[in-house]
């Protein structure tokens, strides 16, 4: 269940690679020559219009195989999933297509003015290049969904779901989803709070899946851990850190849920579900941490030498440690990033947009001043890779035409920018 990301609420399983297979189809050329011949059409004509009835019956015979192999496996997997969690499961599973379900969820069912607002954001803190549009890259994960929940029923797309393999995985996933119907799962509405509740959505269902097909829980921890510990560079470029900004919630919530499972069982996992964490730096480090509201005034972004006369705000949110990582190893060092960014303790994010134009003020507190100074260090280094520095800052070409200037007051860090969105 994603809370504010993208104007919906869903939940689904992604597969990460999907082949496409065309049907070939081929078309017969009829040659009618004199009336003698004619006996021998009617025959021919007679052999196509059975054979196109047989060809018919062939693909609804298929596809009545698919839906009753999707219904048996589901019924398997709902029951294994009723002993495991020990609730009733009463929910519809429905077959869908590709072509369904990106109408529905895709770019053309977003507002417009949201995915704008959103792709300057991305733009403005230097995560994607000027070429990044942010439709093609949401139709890109929409249609990569194998199967997810939604409004009280379970879908499978029928071009991405195969009921034959180890699709159960995927099934009890979204089914675990259905049982969080339970519980009153709430965020506080920031970026970071939604990032890090979807965390815990998605985390308890990678566990219910890892469950069901009976993998080895601590073996998937450390290999999940593996995969996202920055020593393996994660993050190489925009591609890279907007897979990890999507596949947070899997790949940091499935180690968190999966390590509390351990710890105490569904006991504990359903505990976690009534209260969780507020914060992605909890689900990074694994423990309970506190942070401080930091707030930005617009005043502060006017002294910081930018007009932004006629300007409205789009976004003043709280972006979180796992956001400033994605900011910072974007462009620098992953682990360098990593321990740059560990000591956030809380920021405030300000964003306004006048039609390509955009202002932003971004401040961050640090636990400590070394903290800070450590982070500065990093900061620089990013802003010396793809820009040049200005008698009053930075200018930058990456992803837009910008200027980006910064402050540090002790264990605060302000960080100030503007750009012009230029369209390809």
């Amino acid at each position: 269940m994603f809370f504010g990301m993208e104007g919906q609420t869903i939940d689904f399983y992604i597969i990460s690679e999907i082949r496409y297979s065309t049907q070939g189809y081929t078309r017969m050329k009829k040659i009618i020559w004199i009336t003698v011949f004619s006996a021998v059409m009617i025959i021919l004509i007679v052999l196509m219009l059975y054979t196109g009835i047989s060809s018919n019956s062939r693909l609804e015979i298929s596809s009545d195989n698919y839906t009753a192999k999707v219904n048996g496996l589901f019924e398997r997997v709902k029951m294994r999933m009723e002993e495991l969690r020990g609730y009733e499961i009463t929910i519809p599973i429905k077959v869908v297509d590709r072509e369904w379900v990106l109408k529905r969820f895709g770019s053309e069912s977003t507002d417009k003015n949201e995915m704008r607002d959103r792709e300057i954001m991305y733009k403005a803190l230097l995560l994607v290049p000027s070429d990044f549009r942010f439709e093609e890259r949401k139709n890109r994960e929409v249609g990569s969904y194998m199967a997810f929940y939604w409004n009280d029923g379970i879908y499978v797309v029928r071009e991405n779901f195969n009921p034959e393999n180890s699709s159960g995985e995927a099934l009890a996933h979204e089914i675990e989803h259905a049982v969080q119907k339970r519980f009153d799962i709430r965020s506080d509405g920031t970026f970071d709070g939604d990032l890090a509740v979807n965390a815990i959505i998605e985390g308890d269902a990678v566990l219910a899946g890892w469950l069901y097909a009976g993998k080895n829980v601590s073996g998937m921890i450390n290999k999940t851990s593996e995969e996202i510990s920055c020593s393996r560079e994660p993050v190489r470029g925009y591609d890279d850190d907007l897979h990890q900004l999507f596949y947070f919630p899997y790949l940091y919530g499935g180690v968190y849920m999966g390590k509390r499972y351990i710890q105490g069982g569904y006991a504990l996992v359903d505990d976690i579900l009534k209260n969780p964490p507020e914060t992605t730096a909890e689900l990074i480090h694994g423990r309970e941490m506190n942070f401080e509201n930091v707030t930005v005034s617009i005043s502060e972004i006017k002294n910081s030498t930018f007009n932004f006369t006629g300007f409205r705000v789009i976004r003043n949110d709280r972006m979180g440690e796992f956001l400033v990582y994605l900011f910072l190893s974007t462009h620098i060092n992953d682990c360098e990033a990593f321990k740059s960014a560990e000591g956030w303790h809380g920021d405030r994010f300000i964003l306004m947009k006048k039609g390509n134009e955009y202002v932003f003020g971004w401040r961050i507190a640090f636990y400590g001043v070394r903290d800070a100074e450590e982070f500065e260090r990093s900061l620089i280094e990013l802003l010396n890779t793809i820009g040049r520095r200005d008698v009053d800052g930075w200018r930058l070409n990456y992803s837009s035409i910008e200027k980006m200037v910064y402050s540090r007051d002790g264990r605060y860090v302000s960080i100030y920018g503007c750009g012009k969105i230029v369209d390809g």
